[in-house]
């Protein structure tokens, strides 16, 4: 039986091989400083860097599948001496002099400087304690959904240990038919069957029949013909507005099929249909619960998918949340010893910048993975992408001025979409007009086997009027600070929010662990 943990044992390994990939990036390693080479590591900068969340979970990453303290501690300093003074590995074994420090430590050169933070920084982030997202899943589902996991799969949750909904519904079904025959048994029915015939009887042309009149005389013979209004037998022409008796709807076959049919209804089959669905509406809510389903919205849920859709994304965005802060308290002690001991001579605001801390750490670049800055801004003035205003339709040159190039192009149907991997965007290109009809922010896991999704989530700002829109925005908050063109809930779809714009919309998805995406849609004409 499957534990929580082996269940998302796939989600684990994409987090080890991001958490690897995160501290390689902030802390340098491969990038050359003021000309000189950077040592060598047990892999170049640009492969740890091009290795996916998603390539971790198909082997591709460097760090183990399956743990987040081992994937930290591949980058932190070896213990044995294994690795140099200043907390990186030497090239081909080789060993380098530790960082010089001189009689003023405000002397010190960059370059030693970096490599004294890098060794303080790896250390301390290697204690610090792992997110438990066991934990933190658990409690999601308790506080959103109402699913207290452990009580409920106390020997945890294994699928193939489950009847699908398919399966569940075949039994019942199954089951309710043979009891609908104990309580209607079909012998009912054919005695019905043969009670219709007589009931509502049918004439055809040659039958032998008699009717009686309105004004009380009768009508004897062979029907000879029948017509629209009349039925002729023997000689006489008789309007069915004139038969009494039988009903005038004996001499249509439809009708009279018709009349059969409803006696049988009313008599047998309305009764066992009644009967079937009130205990399958009895039953089979019970057994989809039984067999790990979730009722959320009305809609029943298997637990799985609903760990896998809908909590998990809200574990990683908490994840990534906790180590951003564990990692934010670990850089300002850092800056404050370095700073007290001399290295660092502090503004006179008495706060070194963080800018130029970063750029101690990670070298000239002073940016690490999911730090990359981005903004998108809706204001009374238009759309703007990282400050360039955007034409509406949107084009392509006026994204790229703002965005740059973007990593890939996938070919669609209509569109051609353009995705910016490291910055959770994407853009959809009409085919035939080559305008921007769509601009979509990614804020929490997607598929990643579909094409067109980028393959980070977007970290950046996005704020419309001034107000931020985060992943755990809500909505009708949002609405509380905005004076005009309010988000309004689009009916009949789940989670769907419109802002509508002059020539455009800025909808947003609003999922139970936060907002998926953000799009801006283009107006059509």
């Amino acid at each position: 039986m499957q534990t929580p943990t082996d269940l998302f044992r796939t989600i684990s390994s994409r987090l080890a091989a991001f958490t690897l990939v995160a501290v390689l990036a902030l802390t340098g390693c491969g990038k050359t400083d003021g000309g000189g080479s950077a040592p060598e590591s047990a892999g170049s900068d640009t492969e740890v860097a091009d290795a996916t969340p998603a390539d971790a979970a198909t082997g591709d990453a460097t760090a183990p599948a399956d743990s987040t303290d081992t994937a930290v501690a591949a980058a932190a300093p070896a213990s044995d001496g294994a690795a140099a003074a200043d907390g990186t590995t030497p090239a081909n074994g080789a060993d380098e002099a530790p960082p010089v420090i001189p009689a003023n430590p405000a002397d010190i050169s960059i370059k030693d400087l970096r490599r004294i933070a890098t060794k303080r920084f790896l250390e301390a982030r290697t204690k610090v304690p792992p997110f438990e997202r066991n934990e933190a899943m658990m409690q999601i589902l308790n506080r959103d959904y109402g699913v207290d996991y452990r009580n409920r799969f106390p020997d945890g949750y294994d699928p193939e240990a489950f009847m699908s909904r398919e399966a569940i519904l075949l039994r019942v079904n199954q089951q309710l038919q043979a009891e609908a025959d104990v309580q209607f048994p079909p012998a009912t029915r054919e005695r019905l069957e043969e009670e219709v015939l007589t009931l509502f009887p049918l004439y055809r042309k040659g039958d032998r029949t008699k009717v009686l009149l309105g004004n009380g005389r009768t009508e004897e013979g062979t029907v000879q013909y029948i017509g629209t209004d009349f039925v002729q037998i023997g000689l006489s022409k008789v309007p069915f507005t004139d038969i009494v008796k039988p009903d005038p709807r004996a001499f249509k076959p439809e009708e009279t099929q018709t009349l059969r049919d409803h006696y049988l209804r009313v008599n047998y089959d309305n009764q066992r249909r009644k009967f079937i669905q009130s205990e399958v509406n009895k039953r089979v809510p019970q057994l989809l619960r039984d067999n790990g389903f979730v009722l959320i919205d009305g809609e029943n849920i298997r637990i799985d998918n609903l760990i896998n859709e809908r909590v998990m994304p809200e574990v990683s965005r908490l994840e990534a949340a906790y180590f951003a802060t564990k990692e934010a308290e670990i850089q300002a002690s850092i800056r404050e010893a370095l700073t007290a001991e001399g290295f660092l001579q502090p503004p006179k605001s008495g706060e070194l910048p963080l800018e130029l801390f970063v750029d101690l750490i990670a070298g000239p670049v002073g940016k690490s993975a999911g730090e990359i800055n981005v903004a998108i801004e809706v204001t009374p003035e238009g759309l703007k992408v990282n400050s360039v205003l955007q034409p509406i339709p949107m084009t392509r040159e006026s994204l790229v001025q703002a965005l740059g190039d973007p990593t890939r192009e996938v070919d669609l149907l209509v569109n051609r979409c353009l995705i910016w991997d490291d910055l959770g965007l994407s853009a959809f290109v009409n085919s035939t007009t080559l305008s921007v009809e769509e601009l979509t922010v990614f804020y929490l896991e997607r598929d990643r086997s579909m094409r067109q999704f980028p393959k980070r989530l977007f970290k950046g700002k996005l704020a419309i009027d001034d107000v931020t829109i985060a992943a755990a925005t809500n909505p009708e908050e949002v609405n509380k600070h905005l004076s005009s063109s309010k988000y309004e809930k689009v009916e009949g779809r789940n989670g769907l929010w419109r802002n509508q714009r002059t020539g455009y919309s800025v909808t947003l998805t609003r999922m139970p662990a936060g907002i998926q995406t953000i799009r801006v849609i283009v107006d059509k004409n």
